[in-house]
C-alpha cells in the first residue's frame, strides 16, 4: 500500500524555493510602487546575472565565473630606441616631460601604472631604453632629453595592434617609435 505524503515533505528544497521566488516578486513590486528609478530598479534586478562572466563552454578548460577582466600585454606607447642624429650612437637613457595626449596635459603617475623601463621623476618620466608607458591611445607629445643632448619635441599616435576577445579580453602590439636626439 502507498503512503501519500505532502510534497513539502518529500522536497523541503522545492518548498523553499517557491518562497524565495514569492518573496522576490513581492520586493519587485514594492520597488515598482515607490517609484524607484528605473535604472535603479534594473539594475537591481539583474545585479546577480549581469556581472559576471562565464567560461563560454568551450571545452578547453574549467567553466569558471567571475568579473570580466581587460589586460594589456605591453604599454600603448614603446620608446624602441634612442640614438644620437649625427653618430647613431645608442643612448641608454631619456627623460621625457611636458606630456600631454590629444593636447591635454597628462598625469605622469598614470602613465606609469602600465609601464616598462620607467620610473617617475620630478616633472616627469626617467626612461631606461627600450621603454614604454600607458594603456591610452591617441595622440601623445612629450619632450625627450639626455644628458649632453638638446631637448627635442616628439609626436606619437599610441595605438594597439591587435584586440583579442570579449570578456576576457587583452591588446597587444602598442606603437613602436625611435627617438634621434642632436647635441646642442
Amino acid at each position: 500500500m502507498r503512503r501519500i505524503v505532502p510534497d513539502e515533505q518529500r522536497r523541503p528544497h522545492r518548498t523553499l524555493q517557491r518562497e524565495a521566488a514569492i518573496e522576490f516578486q513581492l520586493w519587485a513590486y514594492r520597488m515598482y510602487r515607490l517609484r524607484t528609478p528605473r535604472i535603479l530598479f534594473t539594475s537591481l534586478l539583474l545585479a546577480g546575472g549581469v556581472t559576471a562572466c562565464g567560461g563560454g563552454g568551450s571545452g578547453d578548460g574549467p567553466e569558471t565565473a567571475g568579473p570580466c577582466v581587460h589586460s594589456y600585454g605591453e604599454p600603448s606607447l614603446i620608446i624602441e630606441s634612442a640614438q644620437d642624429a649625427t653618430t647613431t650612437t645608442a643612448l641608454p637613457m631619456l627623460t621625457l616631460s611636458s606630456i600631454q595626449l590629444d593636447g591635454a596635459p597628462f598625469d605622469t603617475s598614470v602613465l606609469a601604472k602600465e609601464a616598462k623601463n620607467v620610473k617617475i621623476v620630478a616633472g616627469g618620466l626617467e626612461c631606461t631604453v627600450p621603454c614604454g608607458f600607458s594603456t591610452k591611445q591617441g595622440g601623445f607629445t612629450f619632450t625627450a632629453s639626455a644628458a649632453g643632448y638638446a631637448a627635442k619635441q616628439v609626436g606619437a599616435t599610441a595605438a594597439y595592434a591587435s584586440s583579442t576577445g570579449g570578456c576576457p579580453s587583452s591588446q597587444t602590439g602598442g606603437k613602436r617609435i625611435a627617438v634621434m636626439l642632436s647635441r646642442p
